[in-house]
């Protein structure tokens, strides 16, 4: 078992002669505790106002697109999206969504919890402690590595889950708009972009 203490864990672990002896955890918990302050506060509502807009944003779109199939007569048939961020991107419901993301993982990383940091360092701290028992170096530093790489992950999952929503959409995009240019040939609008809105 292991009790926190203010700059280490101290560890008691039964041996196999059933003598408890006393151990202390290699991990160094001293963090610095952030405090929630009034930047943060106002981060949080900025974030907010623009998760919002952007849901709005991707809601008018779809409704734009929903509109070119509204009637029996358009629905077996393409038209060109055209109104709001349509004028300059042939998938701004895909970037606001991408926004969207991107607001959650401020508010995620802005509101994160102290008590991860120290979970994974204690977590560390017992794996190291289990295999140095092994006296085995390449098993350690191997392991060490391993856990790091999950640890780093799993303390950025809300960054890593955007980077994926990036990727995933932006390959969408490139085909929807190759397709409205073969589609739409000369007609189709040169001046729009891919994705983001008179950039790319």
């Amino acid at each position: 078992t292991c009790a926190n203490g203010e700059n280490n864990i101290d560890c008691v672990s039964a041996g196999n002669d059933g003598i408890e002896s006393n151990r202390v955890c290699n991990a160094n918990l001293s963090f610095n505790v952030t405090q929630y302050t009034s930047m943060n506060m106002l981060l949080d509502i900025s974030v907010i106002i623009g998760c919002i807009y952007f849901q709005y944003q991707q809601h008018r779109h779809h409704v734009i697109l929903a509109s070119l199939r509204s009637s029996k007569a358009t629905a077996s048939t393409y038209s060109m999206p055209t109104g709001g961020w349509f004028e300059y991107a042939s998938c701004p419901h895909y970037f606001s969504e991408i926004m969207i993301y991107f607001m959650f993982a401020i508010l995620v990383n802005n509101t994160k919890s102290i008590a991860d940091e120290s979970d994974a360092r204690a977590w560390i701290a017992q794996w190291n402690n289990h295999l140095v028992i092994s006296r085995s170096y390449w098993l350690v530093l191997s392991v060490d590595i391993w856990i790091a790489m999950f640890i780093s992950i799993y303390r950025f999952k809300h960054w890593v889950l955007w980077v994926w929503v990036v990727t995933n959409l932006s390959i969408s995009a490139i085909r929807t708009h190759d397709w409205y240019l073969n589609k739409f040939g000369a007609a189709y609008p040169r001046q729009r972009k891919r994705l983001i809105p008179l950039v790319w």
